[in-house]
């Protein structure tokens, strides 16, 4: 996704995987990293990675908030947190990277 390839990916692809984290691919954003899955399906707003991204929970993702989405980024990405959105599925989620 647009998002996790210009904020995060950096940092959390195969070769990097800080946190234990990949997000270069469908398979490992639904794997998740040390701290469990990184998307909750059907709960997209108590999702682990979404709750970094915006600030909810520890730690801020990225670190350096200067350079993360945002708030119109993250409203725009495939994993924005409008209540009535569903957890992505690997239609739904570009990962040309």
């Amino acid at each position: 996704a647009p998002i996790f390839k210009k904020h995060c990916v950096s940092c959390h692809n195969e070769e990097d995987r800080e946190g234990k984290l990949s997000l270069d691919s469908f398979a490992n954003l639904m794997k998740g990293g040390k701290r469990g899955p990184s998307i909750q399906p059907g709960e997209v707003n108590s999702s682990r990675l979404l709750l970094m991204i915006s600030g909810k929970a520890s730690p801020r993702m990225p670190p350096d908030a200067d350079t993360g989405p945002s708030k119109a980024e993250q409203e725009r990405s495939s994993c924005g947190s409008r209540p009535e959105q569903k957890a992505p599925t690997a239609n739904s989620l570009s990962f040309e990277l």
